[in-house]
């Protein structure tokens, strides 16, 4: 993608103090909801984008379930952006489905079209759902939708790095000189996501270390809650 496109989308890098103030507030909002101790946050709409979610049960979607089981017990609003098998609003469930693909060396994965991203669909969404922050759980198909709802609504975004992607690259092809180049091109294309991001959540030590590679921003580490009932 030209750096023409990504200007026309809003996604070069730019600063601006008030929302990595909200996202700073996000954050806590966040990492709140793994304590006992009672803070007045603001309540919030939060949109979520990510390339996994049910009826997969991956590492993955088992954290966001948490999160978003806590996060709608406390009063905020979470609304999902998620691949399906067609494009569906369903805004009693806050959950927005886009219709996708399966990646055959990975079948509980699901490829978004990047053609999908000149769609006025997701800014028709956003505009009416109208979220205090967008939350990216992926750098890729639907990370790229979040980063581009993020600039276009001047909203921040934060991104949390779940996966080990690096240890991946073996889906894509058996053979070592493949692979490099693939993780070569990840490597790059981590740097220039982070870099757009208003906060980064990491969720372990391990993985804060493994992001570090890759930008010198703050990194907040916040693990997935254990529900003890």
């Amino acid at each position: 993608m030209p750096v023409s496109c990504f200007r026309t989308f809003g996604l070069h890098n730019r600063g601006n103090n008030k929302r990595e103030r909200r996202a700073v507030h996000s954050l806590g909002i966040q990492k709140n909801t793994l304590s006992m101790a009672s803070y007045k946050w603001q309540k919030m709409k939060i949109a979520w984008f990510t390339d996994t979610w049910l009826p997969t049960m991956d590492g993955v979607v088992c954290s966001l379930l948490s999160f978003k089981e806590e996060l709608e017990k406390r009063g905020h609003e979470v609304y999902i952006f998620v691949p399906g098998k067609e494009n569906r609003d369903d805004f009693d469930n806050r959950i927005f489905y886009y219709k996708s693909r399966v990646f055959r060396r990975y079948p509980n994965y699901r490829m978004v079209p990047l053609r999908s991203l000149l769609s006025p669909r997701t800014d028709r969404i956003i505009d009416r759902v109208k979220p205090d922050i967008v939350h990216s759980h992926s750098p890729a198909f639907m990370g790229l939708h979040g980063l581009i709802a993020s600039r276009r609504g001047n909203t921040p975004l934060i991104f949390t790095y779940h996966t080990f992607l690096g240890d991946s690259v073996y889906l894509l092809s058996s053979s070592p000189f493949i692979q490099n180049a693939a993780r070569n091109f990840l490597n790059s294309w981590l740097k220039w996501y982070f870099g757009r991001c208003d906060g980064i959540i990491a969720p372990s030590m391990a993985a804060s270390k493994e992001i570090g590679a890759f930008t010198e921003k703050h990194i907040e580490v916040i693990p997935t809650g254990i529900n003890p009932e």
